[in-house]
């Protein structure tokens, strides 16, 4: 182990005498500068070695320099016409990080807008709509978003498989007065079912009652 003679001479004179004695040191020990010393666990005892362990685990390192507080800053008193802008300013921010909420999926949450505010604040910028924009595009891999909702395609209907004699439900006028009696009440039934709301009217409901 590393011990620093010198200063276990100074913070521990006793133990100080017992290992220069170890280590073979004559006359008054005392008087010399000894410095740091690799000391190996052959030259002293096994008491005397748990004894310099233990002075070198409570031993403090010096303490770091204290500074001294510096004067604080007085901000300058702003004009009521800065007020005034500031506070605007401030509410302009506040809308543009709303219009972020409502137009792209930024979640209105206590977390987002304190991460906004402490980027703002870390960079001496003030809340407005501009700088709202930079913090945004700088965060917005640490800001939450909402899941985006992807919205099913369609269902397609299906295609109706039709016998030779059977009329399609989009057949035209011309398609229907040629049809025979049993096409045609097939064709109404067919349209009922899909449209139950659709009554049968005219010479068509006169004929199948």
């Amino acid at each position: 182990m590393l011990i620093d003679l010198d200063k276990l001479k100074i913070s521990r004179p006793a133990l100080f005498r017992k290992v220069a004695h170890r280590l073979g040191y004559t006359g008054d020990p005392f008087e010399l500068v000894l410095g740091v010393r690799e000391i190996r666990d052959s030259e002293i005892d096994p008491d005397l070695q748990r004894l310099l362990t233990f002075w070198i685990s409570t031993e403090k390192p010096a303490a770091p320099a204290v500074e001294e507080p510096s004067e604080p800053q007085i901000e300058p008193l702003l004009s009521e016409e800065e007020l005034v802008q500031r506070a605007t300013d401030q509410a302009r921010g506040f809308a543009r990080l709303q219009q972020f909420s409502d137009e792209q999926g930024l979640e209105e949450s206590p977390a987002n807008c304190s991460l906004v505010d402490v980027w703002l604040s870390e960079r001496g910028f003030l809340w407005s709509a501009d700088n709202v924009d930079k913090a945004v595009l700088s965060l917005k891999d640490v800001l939450t978003w909402k899941p985006k909702t992807v919205e099913p395609p369609p269902t397609p209907e299906p295609t109706e498989v039709l016998a030779d004699w059977q009329l399609p439900l989009n057949a035209s006028e011309a398609q229907l007065k040629k049809s025979d009696p049993k096409a045609l009440k097939d064709y109404l039934s067919r349209i009922r079912k899909q449209h139950p709301y659709i009554r049968s009217s005219g010479s068509f409901g006169s004929n199948f009652r």
